[in-house]
């Protein structure tokens, strides 16, 4: 068992246009690797130069590569951020602040702070927070006036709009009939690269993985084709943008469903 999605993606490359300061490559995972301090040694990261006006059709434009864009979360510390999304109502930050590291068990560092109406950003400092928290689907933060609020946790990229989730997500995968030689983990990380980190929601995911063992002297090969098991993977609508339900259940495209649900309650309503 490997958990697929420990750290956030390399962003993909801009294609607009070229930019003006040569960067040399650097590793996005042994950047996050060191989760423990909440303000880490930066020093290996290199610094984000100033870049130069470009101008697409006389729009002024500034122009970061995917690679930029990475290294600006790790010195940010946002390697490890989740976004809180609240449904009906929320409570006041300052409690906010209180009562999520209490009630969700953060054991390192936490910053909370607003990112927009209904969303708040989370900074974690530790990996293991970070996993726990992405673990479950929804969470219950019961405020000091006694109420309960609802709060779901997505995964932070610098892509975030308020009005859309992610199609980024957590999920358990299981490799059936993998022998105990490969249960080493980097072993089991290199098999779950496959189907990427986070796990992306829209993208096909692959239900296979073969393995290949080659042969001293390379004279001959043994491969086995393991199976690849998902303990859950929550719907995505590319339509809504969100969350929770895909196309074929989404009351926007369906109207009919709505309604559907609401006599299914009325009627529940009536009975004795």
């Amino acid at each position: 068992m490997d958990n697929s999605a420990a750290s956030q993606p390399p962003v993909a490359d801009s294609n607009d246009g070229p930019s003006q300061v040569s960067l040399g490559k650097v590793n996005y995972v042994e950047l996050v690797k060191d989760s423990t301090p909440h303000r880490r040694n930066h020093g290996a990261v290199p610094p984000i130069q100033m870049k130069q006006i470009q101008y697409v059709e006389r729009v002024p434009r500034i122009i970061w590569k995917g690679e930029e864009v990475n290294r600006m979360n790790v010195l940010e510390n946002l390697q490890f951020a989740v976004i809180g999304k609240f449904s009906c109502g929320w409570p006041e930050l300052d409690d906010l602040k209180v009562q999520i590291p209490k009630q969700l068990h953060i054991k390192g560092d936490c910053t909370i702070d607003l990112l927009s109406n209904r969303h708040l950003l989370i900074i974690l400092s530790q990996m293991e927070d970070f996993i726990n928290i992405m673990s479950k689907n929804t969470y219950y933060i019961i405020a000091k006036d006694g109420y309960a609020y609802q709060m779901w946790p997505l995964i932070y990229d610098a892509k975030f709009k308020p009005e859309e989730e992610t199609t980024q997500a957590m999920s358990w995968i299981y490799f059936l009939q993998l022998l105990p030689t490969f249960y080493g983990k980097e072993t089991l990380f290199s098999l779950a690269s496959v189907v990427g980190k986070p796990v992306d929601l829209i993208a096909n995911l692959p239900e296979w993985v073969e393995i290949e063992v080659i042969s001293p002297g390379k004279q001959s090969t043994r491969i086995e084709k393991i199976k690849i098991q998902y303990d859950f993977l929550t719907k995505y609508c590319r339509t809504c943008k969100l969350q929770g339900h895909n196309e074929e259940e989404c009351r926007t495209i369906h109207p009919e469903l709505k309604y559907a649900r609401e006599q299914e309650v009325q009627e529940e309503g009536e009975l004795p």
